[in-house]
């Protein structure tokens, strides 16, 4: 990752070298090193699996209430309600999982 931003920022005009310099400067002395030299990469991968497994929670509970929808107007809305509601549920419930999966994996 640092050799990808270091390639791109090669390319950048000097105005723009000076620019990534100070928001660099400024995120430094707030603290934020850990993301400008890669330490973050645990943070990234995790973040990029729980959204992946929410979309598909997200899908998968979609589906199954539209195809479970009956006849009607009134029953559409109601599975819509149902699956937004179970959706919200879910996501909260697979979010504590992988969050717990992955702070017991990481060691921290």
């Amino acid at each position: 990752m640092a050799d990808y931003i270091y390639t791109m920022e090669i390319r950048l005009t000097p105005d723009q070298q000076k620019g990534v310099a100070l928001v660099q400067d400024v995120a430094l002395a707030a603290g934020m090193n850990v993301y400008l030299t890669g330490g973050a990469i645990r943070d990234i991968i995790s973040g990029l699996v729980k959204s992946v497994m929410f979309g598909m929670t997200i899908t998968a509970v979609g589906c199954h209430e539209g195809l479970a929808t009956g006849a009607g107007p009134e029953q559409v809305g109601r599975s819509t309600t149902r699956a937004v509601v179970m959706s919200i549920f879910l996501v909260v419930v697979v979010d504590l999982i992988f969050t717990a999966i992955f702070f017991f994996v990481s060691g921290t």
